[in-house]
């Protein structure tokens, strides 16, 4: 099992509502949602939201994988030193 199907076992067994209704919950159905599965020779996963209310801003990538695999990708961050 991987960590995603892992998470939404949680989230059905804990949260009461399922995870297509958290979904549904916490994404405006107006959302544009774009997922690229996780790959293993990338050793990431995207998802591409769009419709966040906010003006020339709108469109928000999320990303989850390895740090060696997503740092390379970023073109800045955060740090602790901020």
């Amino acid at each position: 099992m991987n960590s995603d199907e892992a998470l939404t076992q949680l989230v059905n067994a804990h949260s009461g509502l399922g995870h297509m209704a958290m979904v549904a919950e916490h994404h405006n159905t107006k959302d544009y949602v774009t997922i690229f599965p996780y790959s293993a020779q990338r050793k990431i996963r995207t998802t591409i939201t769009t419709n966040h209310g906010v003006p020339d801003y709108d469109d928000r990538v999320q990303i989850k994988g390895e740090t060696d695999s997503v740092f390379p990708l970023c073109s800045y961050y955060l740090s602790q030193a901020g």
